[in-house]
């Protein structure tokens, strides 16, 4: 009987130590416990800060032409413009023109023959189409008659007009209006009036001035934005004076303009 409750005292005891050790693990009581749960990283490859994310502009210029940089801010110059079909000029222009005429040296006096040769220039503004400039012309007539002793005809004035463009700005049309006025000189040398002085006998043919009207209209081609090309046909009509009707006549030629615009 002894022996037996020596026996199960003994099994009692070494249940009681680990149990007791457990206790002690844990803290003694459950307040210190960590309620917390550790896992695993959410990311299998964390990304490094400095190449988590490239940007990239849509706006590539280098790929579409926009006038964009590669950092995506705006490089106004490699910005592209493209023209449409039909447009209206800008910009300011200069040049010379020559031009031919119908009006016949012989048609003023039966003595001269020849061709008349006007030239001269044209600086013209424009601002949406709408022009504004001036111009001027001088004749020129080669193999002038001996029997005259001077011979010139000039006008000039104000220009007014609109400029159309067409095919991408490779082509204008061009009707403009000049308001002015010009002159005509005539003196004729006379060696069958004989002076006591023996000084050379002149003779003014022809002097008037009037006012003009010189409507026109031109066709352009531009190579490039800094260079025009036009025929030019323009009507010139004078007004006043005593013998203008003569002078109206029709005038044709070529301009070359230069200048910056589009």
């Amino acid at each position: 009987m002894n022996r037996l409750l020596l026996s199960l005292f003994t099994v009692l005891v070494c249940a009681a130590i680990p149990a007791a050790a457990q206790m002690d693990d844990g803290g003694g009581d459950g307040s210190s416990q960590d309620d917390s749960i550790t896992v695993d990283s959410l990311y299998n490859e964390p990304m490094e800060p400095d190449t988590a994310y490239q940007y990239s502009d849509p706006y590539d210029s280098g790929d579409q032409g926009y006038g964009y940089s590669d950092e995506g801010e705006y490089d106004y110059n490699s910005y592209d413009y493209e023209p449409t079909f039909f447009s209206t000029r800008n910009g300011l222009m200069v040049g010379p023109t020559i031009q031919f005429t119908e009006l016949r040296p012989k048609d003023l006096d039966p003595d001269l023959s020849g061709e008349f040769v006007f030239f001269g220039g044209e600086i013209i503004a424009a601002v949406n189409g709408f022009l504004l400039g001036g111009g001027w012309s001088s004749a020129t007539l080669y193999d002038l008659s001996p029997k005259y002793d001077e011979l010139s005809l000039s006008s000039g004035g104000f220009i007014i007009g609109y400029d159309q463009q067409f095919w991408y700005q490779k082509f204008s049309i061009r009707p403009t209006v000049m308001i002015g006025g010009g002159e005509i000189t005539m003196i004729k040398k006379r060696p069958d009036i004989i002076d006591s002085t023996g000084r050379q006998i002149l003779e003014r043919y022809r002097d008037e001035d009037y006012f003009l009207l010189r409507p026109g209209i031109s066709l352009g081609f531009a190579p490039n934005q800094f260079f025009d090309i036009r025929l030019t046909a323009d009507y010139n009509y004078p007004i006043g004076g005593d013998k203008v009707s003569d002078l109206r006549k029709l005038n044709y030629g070529l301009a070359l303009m230069i200048g910056l615009g589009r």
